[in-house]
């Protein structure tokens, strides 16, 4: 075809099929274990990335396969087969991308050395704005919150300044009696004080904070985030809610382009319907509430890319929404159904395509545009970067095994010590006071000496903001739940 490069023929994944551009919604990939859907999804977010799309790969599955984006593909044979099939002989399909890993600072995790290489691969440790946190982020980290709570947020969100981080958090916790008992709530004891004793928390002015603007401004490299290090499965539901809201927000208020992908893998494990599991039990219903909202806003520039096992562990979560449905093999009755009553009574599909799916090859797929007819793909172009696969292991194995190249965290962990310690002095002196008994022979503390030591602005005492009283404004048991509001 004239003025068609040879990549971009072999991007429509065979037989004159090619994704709908521009993405008008959410992108759902349904396929029993071993079917393929994972490696299909990400040839089609590979696909969107070629197209100028924006693409953050937040949550890996079970497995954290976010960061084998590093790899070129090794399938060989795959791709020969693919090559010879399509006629593209002279074209190289594995790609070595430019990628970001992004590792979340928890001081108790992040070893003395991480994967990186340069200038390909950038690994990036980062804390949290604390004033960029909203209490249903909260909410996917304690579970339901109070009104108590809430404004508990809001108190510290508004009497910090934009350079405080952690430390002058804990610190704001303990300067009055009445803040002392604030440490009975979920709010203190699972999300501040954990957080703050990571160091992870810094104001608007830290120095690590992650800049998902600027971040989205690189449409080139690929934003994945690197879960090795996150010490709980409640920490990753948390960043998926912090992440994918903050891209809306952002998207919303003009400040990021409106092409970028978040892409998902194996989100039953947070978003079953009827997950019956005690384990982070309500945090789940809290994330699968607020990421079905985001979903149903899909259009507005984020487009997530998600895939599971099952349609029926995740149904009614966007019904008629979906930009794109990607069917590979589903030999469950129940699942066929779910998959495909929708399309079949709106008269794009009829029973003889609902029977195929149950037997089509792993090399096949079946794609649901919104609106259109079903189609087949007789082969699909395979993504040009690594998949796991039980043989390879862990992404550190196989990265020891091929490039075995690190960079020193000790200067960075020592130098968000430093920052925390920094505020801890400063917070010390401010509690201390002239009259104190061991500073009594002394001159008086100059505030404004100290920050300027810790090349900190000056800190000023804000006069005590008190709660409404009421008698019962501490008791848990006398509280109602927040509503969670998108």
């Amino acid at each position: 075809m004239a003025g068609e490069t040879c990549g971009n023929r072999i991007r429509k994944m065979v037989k004159g099929y090619s994704p709908p551009i521009p993405l008008k919604g959410p992108i759902f990939s349904y396929g029993k274990n071993g079917s393929g859907k994972t490696f299909k999804n990400l040839a089609i977010t590979q696909f969107y990335h070629s197209k100028g799309y924006k693409i953050f790969d937040i949550f890996g599955g079970l497995r954290r396969e976010g960061p084998f984006w590093c790899f070129p593909s090794d399938e060989k044979v795959l791709w020969r087969s693919f090559l010879k099939e399509a006629g593209l002989s002279e074209y190289q399909g594995p790609k070595e991308y430019k990628i970001d890993l992004y590792s979340p600072f928890f001081k108790s995790k992040i070893p003395n050395k991480i994967p990186e290489k340069l200038p390909r691969i950038q690994h990036r440790l980062f804390t949290l704005d604390f004033k960029s946190i909203k209490i249903n982020d909260v909410a996917a980290l304690i579970g339901g919150v109070t009104n108590n709570q809430e404004r508990i947020l809001k108190r510290i969100k508004d009497e910090l300044p934009d350079f405080a981080n952690g430390q002058d958090i804990l610190n704001w916790f303990d300067q009055t009696a009445q803040r002392k008992k604030m440490k009975r709530f979920p709010i203190y004891y699972a999300f501040f004080e954990p957080l703050c004793r990571e160091n992870l928390l810094e104001g608007p002015k830290g120095k690590y904070i992650i800049n998902l603007k600027e971040i989205a401004e690189d449409k080139e490299r690929i934003f994945v985030l690197d879960e090795d290090y996150i010490p709980e499965e409640k920490y990753r539901y948390f960043f998926i809610l912090y992440f994918i809201r903050n891209l809306f927000e952002l998207v919303n208020d003009s400040k990021i382009p409106i092409y970028n992908i978040t892409l998902l893998r194996e989100i039953n494990s947070f978003m079953k319907t009827d997950d019956n599991s005690i384990q982070y039990r309500e945090q789940k219903q809290i994330v699968r509430n607020e990421f079905s909202n985001l979903l149903r806003y899909g259009r507005s520039g984020v487009f997530p890319i998600v895939d599971t096992q099952s349609p029926s562990e995740v149904r009614g979560i966007t019904p008629g929404q979906e930009g794109l449905i990607c069917l590979s093999i589903l030999p469950g009755d129940k699942d066929r159904e779910e998959a495909c009553d929708r399309p079949r009574r709106d008269g794009r599909m009829n029973s003889t395509h609902v029977a195929y799916i149950g037997t089509m090859p792993v090399h096949e797929m079946a794609v649901l545009e919104m609106g259109k007819p079903i189609k087949k793909i007789d082969r699909v172009q395979p993504p040009r970067t690594m998949g796991w696969t039980p043989e390879k292991g862990t992404f550190l194995k196989v990265w020891k095994e091929k490039y075995n190249e690190f960079k020193d965290t000790r200067e960075i962990i020592k130098d968000i010590d430093n920052l925390y310690n920094d505020r801890k002095i400063i917070n010390n002196e401010i509690n201390r006071g002239p009259n104190d008994q061991d500073t009594k022979d002394k001159k008086e503390v100059d505030l404004d000496t100290i920050s300027k030591k810790l090349n900190k602005d000056k800190i000023s005492n804000e006069e005590e903001i008190e709660f409404e009283e009421t008698n019962d404004s501490y008791e848990l048991e006398d509280e109602e739940p927040l509503e969670i509001i998108a």
